[in-house]
């Protein structure tokens, strides 16, 4: 006999209302909650592929605490960072308790042969660009469709909140403490066979050392660390600036026609009518916080935002 699954299926994005069931749910989660990137590498074994996944991350995710899972995709492999507490957080402010999670899915895993683009709630969509499914203002897509899952079959590639999910309420905190006891048994096992390849391990790091080109010093690795750290601030800082710029409000005559991220600055310009629509958009950055130059000729408003 052949059992399914009796969970609804819901998309959850920043924008979702407030849900106020209490059935227990599939959960599919907007590409605003991860992070996630398409990649060659020449590891054959998915196992091997994860233990990498904390430095293919490192100089593009936030500070916080991530979770990482991935998957082979044909000839490349789709890897995802995310914030565990950051979700459940998301989640129960809009009414769900970890209690009535089923599963949770990517969006990528479930859509990433999306053609076209689907609306998302709020002035956003969600379409496939370069293989990757992403979140973009509306104005991006020429035309939209509406998102139905009445019919939708989830993959198999699904994550658990686990590390996090004491923090909703009792039921789940009972489930969690078994977890990590069924979790402490097997990280035992583990423990036993990992003390048998020390050696092993030792040698293959110096073989590390020398493929990566790491510096024999701590002075030289130390030096190394601090150009990584000013690249990863100014990334975060393009990230942030990127993401404002483009959640601005623009009428429907209005768009953005140019976004130039140089040296020292980030230049963007939009197609706006008036000078009263010029004063409203700019009024969303300072309201924003935003330190920019701007100037309007011939329609054109251009904005300079220093990095």
């Amino acid at each position: 006999m052949i059992f399914k699954s009796q969970a609804r299926v819901i998309f959850f994005d920043t924008d979702s209302p407030f849900f106020q069931r209490e059935e227990m749910l599939d959960i599919i989660l907007s590409p605003g909650h991860y992070w996630v990137k398409r990649v060659e590498l020449p590891v054959k074994y998915l196992r091997d592929v994860k233990k990498l996944l904390p430095s293919l991350f490192e100089e593009i995710l936030p500070k916080g605490e991530y979770s990482y899972t991935a998957y082979r995709d044909g000839e490349t492999y789709l890897i995802f960072a995310y914030n565990d507490e950051a979700i459940v957080h998301a989640l129960n402010e809009k009414g769900i308790r970890t209690a009535q999670i089923n599963k949770v899915y990517f969006a990528q895993s479930e859509f990433g042969d999306l053609e076209g683009a689907v609306a998302l709630n709020g002035d956003n969509v969600m379409m496939v660009e370069k293989g990757l499914l992403l979140k973009l203002p509306a104005y991006f897509a020429d035309s939209v469709t509406a998102l139905d899952l009445s019919d939708h079959k989830c993959s198999s590639h699904n994550i658990a909140l686990a590390r996090y999910t004491h923090i909703a309420d009792k039921k789940s905190m009972i489930l969690f403490a078994s977890s990590m006891a069924v979790l402490i048994a097997f990280l035992m096992v583990e423990w036993g066979i990992v003390s048998t390849k020390t050696s092993d391990i030792e040698a293959k790091r110096t073989d590390l050392f020398e493929t990566y080109g790491l510096k024999s010093t701590r002075l030289q690795n130390e030096a190394i660390m601090d150009r990584l750290e000013k690249r990863y601030i100014k990334q975060t800082k393009i990230r942030s600036l990127s993401s404002m710029l483009f959640d601005l409000k623009l009428n429907k005559t209005e768009k953005m026609t140019r976004f130039d991220i140089l040296a020292s600055k980030l230049v963007a310009e939009f197609n706006v009518a008036s000078k009263s629509r010029v004063k409203a958009l700019t009024a969303q950055l300072k309201a924003a916080g935003l330190v920019f130059k701007e100037s309007y000729k011939d329609d054109v408003l251009q904005v300079e935002l220093k990095l």
